[in-house]
């Protein structure tokens, strides 16, 4: 698990009464658990929450500071979680590992810029608006003698997606589905 502020409070009186104020919480756990004959059960979960908590200050969000006025990145690129400021997400997955290979999937919920849009759109527009992305995915690897064969497909649906379509009144935003499918071989010599 993992607590972070951005900034230090002005006060401990500050501190005190709001506490999460540019804060983010990261929180995953991993169990594997020991099925015998050579079999393994893994479980994975995470959450992650970068919102702002209802303080609608720019300066009070994670990953940005008056003083850094294009938010804390490297070369462009945004540090830490790549859901952004604003955001939350969970995730939850599972996998068998067996002499055979593994096989298993996921699921994930993640939410973009909740403060953006309860700061510009929420007056105009039902919380079903708002940037949220759910994902389903299966994987399979294959250990066949010095050869690996792996396979992973998911689906995504997505909706207002940076709030396009959000332009005016009554609009509704964006719906997006995606699909995902990979395959891939690993050659083990010595194996």
């Amino acid at each position: 698990a993992e607590w972070a502020r951005e900034d230090f409070a002005n006060s401990v009186r500050e501190f005190l009464e709001n506490p999460r104020r540019s804060s983010a919480i990261t929180a995953g756990i991993g169990q594997v658990l020991d099925l015998g004959a050579g079999r393994w059960l893994r479980l994975r979960a995470e959450l992650t929450d970068l919102r702002s908590k209802g303080m609608f200050i720019p300066w009070s969000r994670f990953y940005t500071h008056f003083a850094v006025r294009q938010g804390h990145t490297h070369n462009g690129q945004l540090l830490g979680a790549s859901l952004g400021p604003g955001s939350n997400a969970q995730y939850l997955e599972v996998d068998l590992y067996a002499p055979f290979g593994r096989i298993g999937g996921f699921v994930e919920r993640a939410e973009r810029d909740t403060d953006t849009f309860e700061e510009r759109f929420e007056d105009r527009f039902d919380r079903d608006q708002r940037d949220i992305e759910y994902t389903v995915g299966v994987r399979q690897t294959l250990f066949l003698g010095t050869l690996d064969v792996a396979w992973s497909a998911s689906a995504s649906r997505r909706r207002s997606r940076t709030f396009i379509g959000l332009d005016g009144p009554g609009d509704r935003g964006i719906r997006e589905t995606n699909v995902s499918l990979d395959v891939s071989a690993s050659y083990w010599p010595g194996r």
